[in-house]
């Protein structure tokens, strides 16, 4: 038991004297996309225009916009949408229109009568800082 203890005590030694060595930031390489801001479409009830910029280092891959309808008339609601986020530049913004005519009927307006969530690559597939 002496004996395990002062090995661990050695080892302990050796890695507070010699520390290691700090591993490259890879996040400071990757995209990060962002929401910027959003309006409505003034000529079309159901659609929504969302800014989306890349405040990364790296490009983007092509990603999902994700649109969740969280309430309708106060009440809650399960229904989503999604529109493709175009590969974006780093610095760059893109703008993307998302329609939401198959998840709202008719008489339901985006603006006037929902609550709701978007969020950029909902599926996870960019790798970001």
């Amino acid at each position: 038991m002496f004996r395990e203890l002062v090995v661990l005590a050695g080892l302990l030694t050796i890695c507070l004297t010699f520390p290691l060595p700090a591993l490259p930031s890879v996040a400071a390489t990757l995209p990060d996309l962002v929401i910027k801001k959003y309006e409505f479409v003034s000529t079309n009830n159901k659609w929504l225009r969302v800014q989306i910029a890349n405040e990364g280092k790296a490009p983007s891959r092509t990603c999902v916009l994700e649109l969740a309808v969280r309430k309708i008339k106060g009440v809650g609601a399960t229904r989503s949408a999604t529109e493709t986020i175009p590969a974006i530049a780093p610095g760059k913004e893109e703008w993307v229109t998302i329609n939401t005519s198959g998840i709202l009927q008719a008489e339901l307006s985006l603006k006037d009568d929902t609550t709701f969530r978007l969020r950029a690559d909902e599926t996870g597939i960019v790798a970001e800082s």
